[in-house]
């Protein structure tokens, strides 16, 4: 992955704006839990923040866009939304929190 792009999308001071980005992409994206680690790893060394490349990663684990379909057809509609919004929401502050930690930067 170029830096290039990881920057166009996830980093190069954004700010917030960069935390919402990597914790849509993580939404959307799929493929197995495991290969998140990795591609976390390839965020920060291409120069995403703490912050980004964990909401990024706990997006992808956390939120189902890709398998809503499905929950749906066991859990139903409100129910899949509730929590979906929930994860997003989740991800999106555990990140931050992550970066503050840290880095003692939420961004």
């Amino acid at each position: 992955i170029p830096r290039s792009a990881v920057v166009s999308v996830v980093g190069g001071g954004k700010g917030f704006l960069s935390i919402i980005s990597s914790a849509l992409v993580g939404s959307i994206v799929g493929g197995p839990v495991s290969s998140v680690y990795p591609l976390g790893a390839i965020l920060l060394k291409k120069g995403a923040t703490v912050a980004v490349a964990a909401v990024f990663m706990n997006a992808w684990i956390m939120v189902g866009i890709i398998s809503m379909p499905f929950e749906i057809s066991i859990f139903g509609k409100r129910f899949v939304l509730v929590r979906n919004i929930f994860a997003f929401v989740g991800a999106i502050v555990i990140g931050m929190l992550t970066g503050l930690i840290l880095t003692g930067s939420i961004i």
